[in-house]
């Protein structure tokens, strides 16, 4: 784990004082700007500036697919979100609309949809779960740097939460007002080299921590990017004036934010196998399971996004690796969590490959059986069934066998160094030969280089070194 650095309690509270005001002030205008939407007429799907769709929210509104562009209204070209909505706004609920809509490259195609009130309730259906993941995150970090003040690795997990927690705060702001839009972009931009960062000093430090060329590049990297797309989404009529090559620069945008988060935890994955340090490992067991839990959150959101399904009330759950981390570095005793870690992953991976065996094994014998009897989905849904439950409790053993061997491998080196420990007493005479074979087996189980065995002197009454 990263050192220590002496940090003054006034120094600390000032610092959290700080961020947890221009958090509340972000907050206030996040949650207050988007009232002015409420009992307006609006498109029943959202916006960003540049005329990009944004995620389908909630089940009763459009689906008209996240990510494509909107190019005209009712045969008008526009070239804002603002014009879209001021069009949309003029007219009655209900009234059907014609978009002409740009998806995949050049591909455009025009569709018809209602009119629809955004109402109060909508309202507060959209902004409650980004709210209530901005105040955990914030929440989170700062609790974080308070009990832990002296640790480099606090105030790292405090610069790598905040922009995301305000990122989310201000997500739904940038979908229809615009007033704190920029900064939405800006702070989800920042926080994917703030976490390869932290992966550099949790949970030890690497060389390249201390390597500045290599840190100011790896936040360079994130000011390209953005630059590269800055045209294309915050100039008005950006995506409009070259729909083709800003779909592209999009495609390089989502590259880059895929790629960082993967780097990062691959980066940890290093120091949980190249560690020899119990606490180092234990510290990156917490974290690797949390960040396979949020991978999956975000994994199922990303599958909502594409199906064009509801996707705000998943927003709160995709912080469970921030929770991990913030356990990771507060929690003295982390092998408390041994059990449940491995009962969870072990559970979460029976489950994940019985889903995709399902679909498989449903598809390939349904067409087997569709032409002999007729009646393919309920036999083969009935012996597949029977299929899983045969084969569940083996499965999930070989997997507890090999989650055990790469991540717990405490308790499976306890059982190998008993049956070398067996071995050598049944199969070796001399004492001395006996108990420096014993010692050097022990030596090898626990992780250290010197040891020494002391057996006792009757004769002089004290204890003599082998």
């Amino acid at each position: 784990m990263s050192g220590e650095r002496q940090t003054s309690k006034k120094t600390r509270n000032l610092v959290i004082g700080t961020v947890a005001l221009f958090f509340a002030v972000l907050t206030a205008v996040s949650v207050i700007a988007p009232l002015k939407f409420v009992d307006r007429p609006f498109p029943g799907f959202l916006v960003y500036e540049n005329t990009v769709i944004g995620p389908r929210l909630l089940s009763n509104w459009a689906k008209i697919g996240n990510g494509n562009i909107v190019y005209e209204v009712d045969g008008k070209r526009i070239k804002s979100g603002r014009q879209l909505y001021e069009i949309v706004g003029r007219l009655k609920p209900g009234a059907l609309v014609r978009y002409t809509v740009i998806r995949g490259r050049r591909d455009t195609v025009e569709v018809e949809y209602p009119v629809m009130l955004f109402t109060l309730k909508d309202y507060f259906a959209v902004i409650v779960p980004y709210l209530v993941r901005a105040i955990l995150v914030a929440f989170i970090s700062l609790l974080v740097v308070y009990l832990k003040p002296n640790l480099k690795v606090s105030w790292i997990i405090l610069l790598y939460c905040i922009p995301g927690g305000m990122s989310n705060i201000s997500f739904i702001d940038a979908l229809t007002t615009y007033q704190t839009g920029i900064l939405c972009h800006i702070f989800f931009i920042t926080a994917f080299p703030m976490g390869l960062l932290l992966a550099l000093h949790f949970p030890v430090e690497r060389k390249l921590a201390g390597n500045r060329i290599f840190i100011v590049a790896i936040f360079a990297s994130a000011v390209i990017v953005r630059l590269i797309n800055w045209p294309f989404e915050f100039k008005e009529g950006g995506f409009l004036s070259d729909p083709f090559n800003s779909k592209i620069q999009l495609g390089y945008f989502l590259l880059y934010i895929a790629l960082m988060p993967i780097t990062s935890v691959s980066v940890m994955l290093v120091s949980f196998w190249r560690s020899d340090d119990i606490l180092v490992k234990q510290r990156a067991k917490v974290v690797i399971f949390g960040f396979v839990l949020s991978f999956l959150v975000s994994a199922t959101v990303l599958t909502l996004v594409l199906f064009d399904q509801p996707t705000a009330w998943l927003a709160p759950f995709t912080l469970v690796f921030q929770g991990s981390l913030a356990y990771a570095i507060v929690k003295h005793n982390l092998f408390d969590v041994d059990v449940f870690i491995r009962r969870s992953m072990s559970y979460i991976l029976v489950s994940g490959m019985a889903v995709v065996l399902f679909v498989g094994f449903i598809a390939l014998l349904s067409l087997g059986l569709q032409d002999i009897t007729g009646q393919s989905s309920q036999i083969a849904v009935v012996i597949f069934t029977l299929i899983i439950a045969m084969a569940f409790v083996p499965l999930r053993d070989r997997i507890d066998r090999t989650l055990d061997r790469r991540f717990f491998r405490e308790k499976y080196e306890y059982t190998a160094t008993i049956h070398k420990a067996s071995g050598i007493l049944t199969s070796i005479i001399d004492l001395e030969e006996l108990l420096l074979r014993m010692l050097d087996t022990v030596l090898e189980a626990i992780k250290i280089e010197r040891g020494v065995i002391l057996l006792s002197d009757k004769d002089r009454a004290e204890f003599r070194p082998v």
